[in-house]
């Protein structure tokens, strides 16, 4: 099973199960054999590359964010954690704001926060919503609901 796709540049980065447990792979499109990127003993599914070269993923049932560095010991370096479960985070164009989506209250919202600590988020969806993507110039978020 593949699942979470993000393309860049003609490289492709996604989650793939063919050991048990979702690892991230790297491909280029139209090209040889996939890269394993990283692998590890839980779950891991990529939602962002960044502008650095460095991939955004999400583990622990969606309570912890990591960034992956392009090069050197490319171990993850963890961004974010928290009790509940979040979701799709999305990193703005400019590299400053993100926009995880998180289950609040029994209902799912869409919130806008500082890169890379996700502090300060504000609520952007009144009415639920989620797998929020930025506009290319960084200027909104666009939510799908």
């Amino acid at each position: 099973m593949t699942r979470s796709g993000r393309r860049t540049g003609g490289q492709i980065v996604f989650a793939s199960s063919r050991k048990g447990r979702f690892d991230l792979f790297r491909k280029t499109v139209g090209e040889g054999e996939e890269e394993l990127v990283f692998e590890s003993g839980e779950d891991k599914f990529s939602s962002n590359w960044l502008r650095d070269g460095s991939i955004l993923f999400i583990s622990f049932y969606g309570k912890a964010f990591y960034r992956l560095p392009p090069s050197g010991d490319r171990q993850p370096q963890l961004v974010f954690k928290s009790e509940f479960e979040k979701d799709e985070p999305h990193v703005s164009p400019d590299g400053r704001d993100g926009s995880p989506t998180t289950p609040m209250r029994r209902a799912v919202g869409v919130y806008v926060a500082a890169f890379p600590s996700f502090g300060k988020n504000q609520q952007v969806s009144r009415a639920g919503g989620g797998q929020a993507l930025w506009r290319k110039d960084g200027r909104e978020a666009l939510l799908s609901i």
